[in-house]
């Protein structure tokens, strides 16, 4: 705070936060919807690799996520169920 001070003759704290802005244009978002729509137990990095394979584009775990969110794209786990006798 002192060094902050000394240059800046401020004592308030910086902002927060990094660049939120969305990485998916609106052709990268029909393309994870289709993705999502096809196989809705996909899991988060096979769709990160599919979109890295398929128009050249990193996203993060993360990034993805909220992206997914914005959309309401909810994704099913299949479920490993034990066959009765």
């Amino acid at each position: 705070m002192l060094r902050r001070y000394r240059e800046t003759n401020k004592i308030e704290a910086l902002p927060q936060g990094g660049d939120r802005r969305l990485k998916l244009k609106v052709e990268e978002e029909e393309l994870l919807k289709k993705m999502v729509a096809q196989t809705n137990d996909i899991d988060l990095r096979e769709i990160q690799e599919l979109i890295k394979h398929k128009i050249g584009l990193e996203i993060s775990l993360s990034s993805l996520s909220r992206n997914l969110n914005r959309l309401n794209l909810g994704r099913k786990k299949k479920r490993i169920r034990r066959q009765s006798n």
